[in-house]
C-alpha cells in the first residue's frame, strides 16, 4: 500500500519520477526487503562471509584406498604435522644453542642428547608417513596409489626430509667424527 502511494508521488511531482522510480526499486530489492520478515525478530544471515566454501570433490566422495594410505587431509596427519612443525622449531632453537654455548667438549655430555635423539626419530617416521600419504595431482584428482605416491615424494620433498633427518646427533653420541676422518684420509 505504501508503495503505491510512493509511486504515485514520484510519477506526479517530477518529471525525473519514472527513474527516482526505478532507482528505488533497485535500491529495495538490493536491500533484501522483499523477503518476509518476521516483525519485532531481527534475523541475522547465517553466516556473515556470505555462503561456506563448499568442500572439495575429494573430500565428499568415498574413495577406493589401501587402509594403510594416509588422508593429507585426515585429522591424524594434521596433528601429525603439527607435532613436526614442533620438532622443527625445537630444532631451530637448540642446535644453535648447542653450537653456540656447548661445545665439542669430550668431559661434558649435552643434557639435550636424549630430545634430540627423539626428534631424529620424529623426522625418520615423518618420511615414512609421507610416503604412504595421499596428495591432491596438478589435475586435482586424489592420488591414492601406492607407487604413485612414492614416485611423487621422492621427486618432490625426500631429499630435503633426508637431509633434514640425517641422525647427526646420533653420531655425536657414539662419537663418531665425519668430518676428521675425510680430512685425516686427504692428508699425507
Amino acid at each position: 500500500m505504501q508503495l503505491e502511494r510512493k509511486r504515485e508521488r514520484l510519477k506526479s511531482n517530477s518529471p525525473f519520477g519514472s527513474a527516482r522510480l526505478r532507482s528505488s526499486t533497485v535500491l529495495y530489492h538490493i536491500s533484501g526487503h522483499l523477503h518476509s520478515r518476521d516483525k519485532g525478530k531481527i534475523k541475522l544471515n547465517k553466516n556473515v562471509f556470505g555462503d561456506p566454501p563448499a568442500l572439495p570433490e575429494y573430500k565428499i566422495s568415498a574413495a577406493k584406498k589401501s587402509r594403510f594410505i594416509l588422508l593429507h587431509y585426515s585429522t591424524l596427519k594434521a596433528g601429525w604435522d603439527w607435532l613436526i612443525l614442533l620438532a622443527t622449531f625445537y630444532v631451530a632453537v637448540t642446535v644453535p644453542y648447542n653450537v653456540c654455548f656447548i661445545g665439542d667438549d669430550d668431559e661434558l655430555t649435552r643434557s639435550t642428547t636424549v630430545s634430540d635423539i627423539f626428534v631424529e626419530i620424529l623426522f625418520i617416521i615423518d618420511i615414512v608417513f609421507n610416503f604412504r600419504t595421499s596428495y591432491v595431482s596438478k589435475s586435482g584428482q586424489v592420488i591414492f596409489d601406492a607407487r604413485q605416491i612414492c614416485f611423487h615424494y621422492l621427486t618432490t620433498w625426500f631429499i630435503i626430509d633426508l637431509v633434514a633427518a640425517l641422525p647427526f646427533d646420533l653420531l655425536y653420541a657414539f662419537k663418531v667424527s665425519v668430518v676428521s676422518d675425510i680430512i685425516s684420509s686427504y692428508v699425507p
